[in-house]
């Protein structure tokens, strides 16, 4: 089930399967449990995500302050690698369709290159054929949040190989009572500061740009939480569109699965 509460998640998965079946487009390659792997990946992701998001947000005795920055840097790559596992999960399904407009899920080479950019295409390239004419609506909606595509992805790469990805934030004052009592922790120790989660994270709009020329203005940040926010609308709304795709685009011969 998607976070949304639709299940298209699970209606994709059951397309897929019904299409690895020999008296449909079979499972050459195991082309389906690449399919099923990237889709579970993504719910792992998901999953990870929101494990660390209630690091940071919300109160609770392991939300250390020299914490947050791991569990942010972590968000990231469970965002970014979110979007990653769907579009390995549709490579999977739409190679098994059309070998020649996807990337061959039995070459090596081909799988390394798998990128959202199959999707979206880049300065430099176009998207891959099969996106265009199996799954058009999870591509254009894929083209429209493009920038937040690259948001994420800039970031992440930031936190992976550059620097701490906090730009600034604010701290929770809001402690439940008996918090820091029951801790045994008085009042006035520098303590309860190191105990006190996030109630706002920001992060930069463009973190690549050399630090000496970055804006110290909030133009040039976003908050986390909202950007956590638009990535569950935008790969929720993802797989319905690219579920509704597989079944308007992908004809099967037998509709419904055989009984053994």
């Amino acid at each position: 089930m998607l976070s949304d509460g639709r299940r298209c998640d699970e209606e994709l998965d059951n397309f897929a399967l019904l299409a690895s079946q020999d008296y449909n487009l079979g499972n050459a390659g195991n082309w389906f449990f690449s399919f099923r792997g990237g889709l579970y990946g993504f719910h792992s992701r998901m999953n990870g995500l929101e494990q660390h998001r209630r690091l940071v947000y919300e109160w609770h005795t392991a939300a250390l302050l020299d914490m947050h920055e791991h569990n942010i840097a972590t968000m990231l790559f469970c965002m970014d690698s979110a979007i990653e596992c769907i579009v390995f999960a549709l490579n999977a399904l739409g190679q098994a369709k059309d070998r020649a407009s996807f990337r061959d899920v039995t070459d090596s080479a081909a799988l390394r290159n798998i990128s959202p950019r199959d999707v979206t295409g880049s300065p430099s390239s176009r998207p891959l054929p099969g996106y265009l004419s199996l799954f058009p609506t999870f591509q254009a909606h894929f083209v429209a949040n493009s920038d937040l595509i690259t948001l994420i992805m800039d970031n992440h790469d930031v936190s992976k190989h550059r620097q701490q990805i906090i730009y600034t934030g604010i701290m929770r004052s809001d402690v439940p009572p008996g918090f820091f009592e029951l801790r045994g922790i008085p009042d006035g120790r520098i303590a309860r500061h190191f105990l006190k989660p996030m109630s706002e994270v920001r992060i930069l709009l463009h973190p690549k740009i050399p630090i000496e020329v970055m804006p110290n203005n909030l133009e040039a940040q976003t908050r986390l939480d909202t950007v956590i926010a638009d990535l569950r609308a935008f790969l929720n709304e993802a797989i319905c569109l690219a579920y509704n795709d597989a079944v308007k685009n992908i004809q099967l011969p037998i509709a419904a699965l055989r009984k053994p």
